[in-house]
């Protein structure tokens, strides 16, 4: 059971902790498909961020999006993915968004990749519901607080994360619960309030039993409930997230005065500080020991740090 936690924290971590910069280029996503694509191919440390994803058009993203949720070469970014569609909330995205959760899979064991995007899946639903109300993602969810009911729905597939087919059930159950919070929808609340109360006897007073952690599961999908129902999510997200931008993954993104030069022998990465945040490291790319009593200033808005001539300057 403990991994079935560690899974939930890691899925809540990568689909409810968004950054909010509202900056040019996420302007300038509204429609161009290159920059959608390599909007979800980013690396966010803090999660997709929320506002970033509603300065884009849906017309534009859902066409581009849900190939990519059909190609195995997109497999690493299925998450980023697929919690874009659910922030994006529009009512094209559910059906897509449901046989991507419940499809039969090639192999038993599927990614660990795989495993997170369907269970982020699962949640993100609830932000189509808080946009459009949409019935069937919400009855979707409703029947999904119950393991039983992934027993039903027949999925064939298991992860490293989630060993067995209990654990994944749970698991699903569990994120279905979460989605519920997102929603904000009075129906769900409805639900979650049974969940924390349940009649004796109840099918919910067994669910109750079998998932570790479940109160505080329920507990913290109400709070989201209550302040998304009276707030607004936007307003939910500011007040919970901080402002935190993306780190790139693609080399193409990168300007020139990122791309740091070949190593040298005896270069290694120094040690990360609290509060940085460095990207994914490509062949060559080393940083060198900091000297002491070097001090790395903050960079300013607008101001590109031309990587090259600081080593060699401190070489």
């Amino acid at each position: 059971m403990k991994k079935i936690s560690k899974l939930y924290f890691f899925c809540v971590y990568a689909v409810l902790v968004s950054g909010f910069p509202q900056s040019a280029r996420a302007q300038e996503m509204v429609s161009d498909p290159n920059a959608i694509r390599n909007f979800v191919r980013q690396v966010y440390f803090e999660g997709v961020p929320f506002d970033q994803v509603n300065s884009i058009s849906a017309n534009a993203a859902i066409p581009v999006l849900l190939p990519m949720l059909n190609d195995l070469a997109e497999e690493e970014f299925y998450s980023n993915i697929v919690v874009t569609l659910g922030m994006l909330g529009d009512d094209r995205a559910v059906d897509p968004m449901i046989n991507f959760i419940t499809q039969k899979e090639g192999s038993r064991e599927v990614s660990n990749s795989k495993s997170i995007a369907k269970s982020s899946a699962v949640m993100s639903l609830g932000y189509i519901v808080n946009k459009t109300g949409n019935a069937k993602a919400l009855d979707f969810l409703r029947e999904g607080v119950d393991p039983e009911v992934w027993t039903r729905r027949k999925l064939t597939w298991v992860s490293k994360h989630v060993p067995t087919a209990k654990e994944r059930d749970n698991q699903m159950a569990v994120m279905s619960m979460l989605g519920l919070g997102i929603s904000g929808h009075k129906d769900a609340k409805k639900i979650l309030l049974d969940l924390k109360t349940p009649a004796p006897r109840s099918r919910f007073s067994v669910i109750r039993s079998e998932i570790q952690g479940f109160e505080g599961v329920v507990d913290d999908a109400l709070k989201a409930h209550d302040e998304i129902s009276r707030n607004g999510i936007r307003k939910y997200y500011e007040k919970v997230q901080p402002d935190k931008k993306p780190v790139s993954r693609d080399k193409e993104t990168l300007v020139p005065e990122e791309r740091l030069k070949q190593d040298e022998k005896g270069q290694v990465l120094k040690k990360s500080q609290a509060g940085e945040i460095i990207r994914e490291s490509r062949e060559g790319e080393v940083l060198k020991n900091p000297q002491d009593g070097e001090i790395l200033k903050k960079p300013q808005d607008g101001e590109v740090l031309d990587m090259e001539k600081i080593i060699e300057k401190n070489n």
